[in-house]
């Protein structure tokens, strides 16, 4: 009931937008369209000083139809980061709410996957703990991370808040199920579920995950009649991807034992092998390959378990693979892109 007010709410801000801004003027001053220009025209830091010192703020908007855009917000999105650096550390207001909904600055460098930024808004009075009208915090933010943000920067940001007093929620775990894609595999960002599932656990909090995928994704050992009771296919494919990339080489060969599906895979695309690999769980890597895991199999990103694996470091593992026949995404494809991308 709550998300339907603040939706139209949200909706007839937007329509009181769109009829107060038709005639209104584009940027508060000459100055402040000069600073904008600079920062989109890739200026130097020196010119965007002097358009300050001749009264352009560093809290000037961008004024549109439907919104407007905070100097610093609109620094970041055309990749201007040293820009946007530079106007927080000369007074731009870090509580600045980026959206109708109490969107922060803060959440919206989560969002980005912008850990310095992150860090410099925290040190300059920004509230990790602070929510928007939904109640979500820059935690949850974090989590809706582009694919093209790799697991390792959405986990700095993770642990750059949890640092400055944001506290891990079901929400959290239930954003970072989410993920950016919304197939409810997280984007195949397992470690971050784990570091999520640990700290509701560490505080006495349910996840609201069953025991047994909350046990695989801590990498607890599993008996066989946990393992039989889940009768759920997608839940099936959850515990068996967590155990892979977590658990141990026992807890695979009795899910394999009791009828669990070693090729399955999560909405990204990802394989038990495939994530052993990129977790650098070796002995279980190895007992797949073993039996029959298919080595060539790539998710969406087109990563494949010797792409990650050699990502990874893991010379042993690659030279199983390998072994094995194992070739890369671009030996199969037979192009020269970088079509062996990794995600984290």
């Amino acid at each position: 009931m709550r998300k339907i007010f603040c939706a139209v709410i949200a909706v007839l801000a937007v329509t009181l937008a769109l009829s107060s801004c038709k005639s209104a003027p584009e940027f508060a001053s000459a100055e402040d369209e000069r600073l904008f220009r600079g920062i989109e025209g890739g200026a130097e830091l020196e010119t965007l000083t002097q358009s300050v010192r001749d009264g352009a703020s560093v809290d000037s908007m961008r004024y549109g139809r439907v919104v407007r855009v905070n100097m610093v917000e609109f620094a970041v999105k055309n990749g201007r980061d040293d820009a946007a650096r530079w106007l927080i550390e000369n007074g731009a207001n870090v509580s600045y709410k980026t959206t109708i909904l109490g969107q922060t600055l803060l959440m919206f460098m989560a969002q980005s996957g912008k850990a310095e930024l992150c860090e410099l808004l925290l040190a300059r009075g920004a509230d990790a703990a602070e929510g928007d009208r939904l109640g979500s915090t820059a935690l949850e933010y974090a989590f809706k991370a582009g694919a093209e943000r790799s697991e390792t920067d959405v986990l700095a940001v993770y642990d750059l808040l949890t640092a400055h007093g944001a506290s891990p929620t079901r929400q959290t775990l239930a954003a970072a199920l989410n993920g950016y894609s919304g197939k409810g595999d997280g984007d195949g960002r397992y470690a971050l579920l784990r570091r999520v599932t640990q700290a509701l656990r560490d505080v006495g909090l349910e996840t609201g995950l069953s025991p047994t995928v909350d046990s695989a994704l801590l990498g607890d050992e599993l008996s066989a009649e946990a393992l039989t009771a889940v009768t759920d296919r997608r839940e099936r494919e959850r515990v068996l991807l967590c155990a892979a990339a977590f658990g141990s080489v026992e807890t695979v060969s009795r899910a394999a034992d009791c009828g669990y599906d070693l090729h399955a895979t999560d909405g990204a695309g990802n394989t038990a092998l495939l994530l052993a690999a990129r977790y650098g769980n070796t002995p279980v890597a190895i007992w797949l390959i073993e039996h029959g895991a298919k080595l060539g199999a790539q998710n969406s990103r087109g990563e494949t378990a010797l792409s990650a694996a050699a990502a990874a470091g893991n010379d042993r593992l690659v030279r199983a693979l390998e072994e094995r026949g194992a070739v890369s995404a671009m030996s199969q494809s037979g192009c020269g892109c970088a079509c062996a991308q990794t995600c984290g």
